[in-house]
């Protein structure tokens, strides 16, 4: 959980170095490691729960719930009204939204709606239901349009369902998403919406700086992406370094190494095009954007007040019982209250 108070000084240093106001999201997972069932009364559900505090005091603006989120049920959650949660899926038996479908935020003079879409998890319980996002969206988005400038999408779902919505709906703009594959996975654009992915876990700080985002066309800054790639790839060449110092020929450490290969040839390919793109100017007006992933390393200062809330969080851990191996049944309140 260092990641955190890192994470927070990261954006602490990057606010008063740049003095300028930006949104602070997250697409999902953020409070358990997998969706395993847990109890209420769980070590993960007091992690869960000191997450949450965490975050409350970082300022997020809008948390998306993915399936990890649910682990502990999704009144646990429910009950979690120090994260600023927003799902267009879940309702009660009364068929109420358990949580807002979106926030309306003003940044820079720009409003900008914020949604979040996840697939249906697996810990749910029976009086509350799930709606896709295909029933959900369009009629949401319509109601968003009239209100924002800027449409921005949280998603847990999977690559194909996020490159889906952007094609199937123009106004947004924004897929940020919380999958669990690659951490270096490069923005790309769909439709008129840019996708873009951090690491899993926290190990990397996305940080996307958006100019004027009113225009339909986006333009990225190609210097710096080459200089992102190229870092990136760097990073590809120490891990396949190592691998082959180790001399190891276990099949997992196989395995590795073809994959940081293939990705470190898809990147190169990136790299080759984005040297040849066409850069003769246009006079149609762009959205044009940076895109950062910061990694989390133990060498970047920890947010002192953030620090001692982990380590808070880590003595109340400490003090429960020890537990059996056996994963105890989730533990749902009789009574919920949306």
């Amino acid at each position: 959980m260092g990641g955190l108070s890192r994470k927070y000084q990261r954006l602490t240093d990057i606010s008063q170095k740049q003095q300028r106001p930006y949104l602070l999201l997250d697409s999902g997972n953020a409070l358990f490691d997998s969706s395993r069932p847990v109890a209420a009364k769980s070590s993960e559900a007091v992690t869960a729960r000191g997450i949450a505090r965490i975050y409350e005091k970082m300022g997020y603006d809008a948390c998306n719930i993915g399936s990890n989120d649910s682990a502990a049920g999704l009144r646990f959650l429910a009950q979690i009204d120090n994260i600023p949660w927003v799902s267009i899926h879940f309702f009660d038996s009364r068929d109420v939204e358990i949580f807002p479908a979106y926030v309306l935020k003003s940044i820079a003079g720009v409003t900008v709606a914020i949604t979040g879409v996840t697939a249906q998890p697996k810990n749910i319980e029976n009086d509350i239901h799930y709606k896709h996002w295909q029933q959900r969206l369009p009629p949401l988005l319509a109601e968003m349009e009239k209100q924002a400038d800027f449409i921005i999408v949280l998603s847990a779902l999977a690559s194909r369902d996020n490159a889906e919505i952007a094609r199937r709906f123009p106004t947004v703009r924004l897929v940020l998403t919380a999958g669990n594959g690659t951490s270096y996975r490069h923005i790309k654009q769909v439709n008129k919406a840019l996708l873009a992915q951090t690491a899993s876990r926290g190990q990397y700080l996305g940080h996307l700086h958006i100019l004027d985002p009113h225009y339909s066309r986006w333009r990225s800054d190609r210097d710096k992406d080459l200089i992102q790639l190229q870092a990136i790839i760097a990073d590809i060449d120490g891990k396949i370094n190592v691998i082959k110092e180790t001399n190891a020929q276990a099949q997992s450490q196989n395995k590795l190494l073809t994959r940081l290969q293939q990705r470190k040839s898809k990147l190169a390919e990136q790299v080759q095009r984005l040297r040849t793109a066409n850069s003769a100017t246009t006079d149609e007006k762009t959205s044009d954007y940076t895109m950062e992933n910061i990694p989390l390393t133990a060498t970047i200062e920890e947010h002192e007040e953030i620090k001692k809330l982990v380590e808070l969080l880590k003595s109340e851990r400490d003090q429960l019982p020890r537990q059996k191996n056996s994963a105890p049944a989730p533990e749902y309140d009789p009574v919920f209250q949306p």
